[in-house]
């Protein structure tokens, strides 16, 4: 086994680790986290990516709950409650998170002009401006396109807050 190999299975099982403890901190009642696996699901399925199975099985039981009229929507994906509420983040880490949606985004998409769609769907996702997804995405292209070559995984993101 080569070192990419086992550098590959290193990150794939501390990302496993780590959405599972996510998922367990929002089964707790934390909704901000809640809505961010909500969008971390639709950030996976909208760029093409495949979704972790810790997050599939969270959202099949949050779904059973609904279908079966257990709990309402709200409280089965334990989001009912306080709206999205932006958290201080370090800009580094807010950046990379721009940067990451910009390139999983147009990573799917093989036509011209894949990364200004992607740039602009980022913008209308977050609400900041196209310059600063623009340096963003510079700063950052590089240390994240180099990663998921490497490990052929993006890095697991959560949501900058919106602007």
């Amino acid at each position: 086994m080569s070192d990419d190999d086992i550098g590959r299975e290193e990150i794939v099982r501390a990302e496993d680790d780590l959405m599972h403890s996510l998922i367990e901190e929002a089964k707790r009642g934390d909704k901000d986290l809640a809505r961010n696996l909500l969008w971390q699901f639709h950030c996976y399925v909208e760029c093409g990516q495949p979704v972790p199975s810790h997050l599939l099985k969270y959202l099949a039981e949050c779904f059973q709950q609904i279908v079966d009229g257990d709990l309402p929507p709200g409280e089965a994906l334990h989001i009912e409650g306080f709206a999205y509420r932006s958290k201080a983040q370090d800009s580094r880490a807010r950046d990379k998170a721009i940067a990451q949606m910009v390139l999983m985004r147009a990573n799917r998409d093989h036509h011209k002009g894949a990364v200004e769609r992607a740039r602009d769907w980022v913008v209308k996702e977050t609400g900041f401006s196209c310059a600063h997804v623009d340096h963003a995405y510079e700063q950052f292209r590089g240390e994240l396109l180099a990663f998921h070559e490497r490990y052929e995984t993006w890095p697991l993101i959560m949501r900058p807050p919106r602007k």
